[in-house]
Parts: C-alpha cells; sequence; structure tokens
C-alpha cells in the first residue's frame, strides 16, 4: 500500500490510499471509481473524512448499511464509502460454474508452477469457473471475485 498526504475542503489532512489487491480475501469484490472517493470512519457524511481511495483501487465490501458500504483493502485498511458508486469487477456478472473442487479440496497458487507458494486451499466441492487452461493448470474463478491457479486434473466437471 502507498499513503500520501492530501488535503481535504477544510484544509484537514487526509491519507490517499492506494493498493494491490490479493486472490486469497474471499467477500464481494470491487474498484474504487475512476476519479477515486472519500472514506469515513462510520457510515456518517457529516463526520470528518478519513482517507482519500485511489481511482480503480480494488475492495473488499464487507458490510452494506443502505447506501454505504465497509470496503476493507489489501493490507487491511477499512472504511465505509458510498457504495453506490464502486464499480463491480466484471467478472462478477458474468461468474458460472463449471467446475468443482475435489472432496478433499485442493490448493491454490498465485502462477500456474508448483513451485511456487501456496496462496490458498480451496474447500471440497466448491463451484469454480474455469477462465483459461495452461497444461495442466487451470485458472479458476469463484463467485466472490477470487481467482488463482490449480491442478487441472483434479478439478471435476460440473454436472
Amino acid at each position: 500500500m502507498a499513503i500520501s498526504a492530501s488535503r481535504g475542503a477544510a484544509g484537514g489532512s487526509r491519507r490517499r490510499v492506494t493498493s494491490t489487491w490479493p486472490s486469497s480475501v474471499s467477500g464481494m469484490s470491487a474498484d474504487v471509481p475512476p476519479q477515486g472517493m472519500l472514506a469515513w470512519a462510520a457510515p456518517d457524511p457529516s463526520s470528518p473524512g478519513l482517507a482519500t481511495l485511489g481511482g480503480h483501487l480494488p475492495v473488499m465490501v464487507t458490510v452494506t448499511r443502505g447506501a454505504w458500504s465497509r470496503v476493507i483493502t489489501s493490507n487491511g485498511w477499512a472504511g465505509w464509502v458510498d457504495g453506490r458508486t464502486l464499480v463491480p469487477f466484471p467478472s462478477q456478472a458474468t461468474w458460472a460454474p463449471t467446475h468443482v473442487v475435489p472432496p478433499k479440496g485442493t490448493q491454490a497458487r498465485a502462477a500456474p508452477d508448483s513451485a511456487g507458494a501456496v496462496v490458498a486451499t480451496r474447500r471440497g466441492h466448491l463451484r469454480v469457473q474455469v477462465t483459461e487452461v495452461r497444461g495442466a493448470w487451470a485458472h479458476v474463478l469463484c463467485s466472490n471475485g477470487w481467482t488463482g491457479w490449480v491442478d487441472d486434473r483434479l478439478l471435476l466437471t460440473r454436472a
């Protein structure tokens, strides 16, 4: 995460938050709109702004209260934003499961390489969408926007 200071309308200092979202977090994924957006400590627009989130920043929505969404960034920073302006990942609108993780589950990696670090263990019977195949590796997409690489030979074709 990179943080840089910016000045609010009232002259107060706010942090600008930018980051890269890891593939190991679950929840509804979205992007901050291109122009960025203000975040608050509580779902109350009369409270002072907490930070300015950079445009296109990937966030995870953890709670929704009316128009407010509590978001978390890849480094664990959290705040409240106007959820109506968040941009859902396109993959969420078109997600359709094509395969199922085997009953014992499987390890997922950040890249299609057995020597690479394991980033998550996917539970058995989890429905996934295969978006790409490279050799024995399948790039899978889960309903919450999570992606990773798993051994394609272990996946079960969805009936």
